[in-house]
């Protein structure tokens, strides 16, 4: 199923939207309770996360409990290579797509 999913998803989506069948109707509902019981449990663990990292503070972590370390990264700024470089930017722009899911 997910190799199918995934396949689906590179493929752009003809103009046809197709009416819910009584199967795809109990599946949307299903579907719509376990993101709510997702989101409230998602809540919970920011909220305890949240808690642990108040108490390690501005330190690296809580022996054998967790570590709030520091972490640097790179990243391409586009906008200001757009703007600084413009050509380089439109030599290696490319297009890309992909299906967006959205439950109603």
């Amino acid at each position: 199923m997910l190799q199918e999913v995934e396949r689906l998803q590179k493929r752009q989506p003809t103009s046809r939207v197709l009416d819910p069948s009584e199967g795809i109707k109990a599946l949307h509902s299903e579907l719509r309770e376990a993101q709510r019981q997702a989101f409230f449990l998602g809540q919970k663990i920011v909220t305890l996360r949240g808690r642990i990292k108040i108490a390690i503070g501005e330190s690296l972590g809580i022996r054998g409990i967790a570590s709030w370390k520091w972490r640097e990264q790179w990243r391409l700024d586009l906008d200001a290579l757009r703007r600084e470089e413009p050509k380089v930017y439109e030599k290696f722009k490319c297009l890309s797509g992909y299906r967006e899911f959205h439950l109603e």
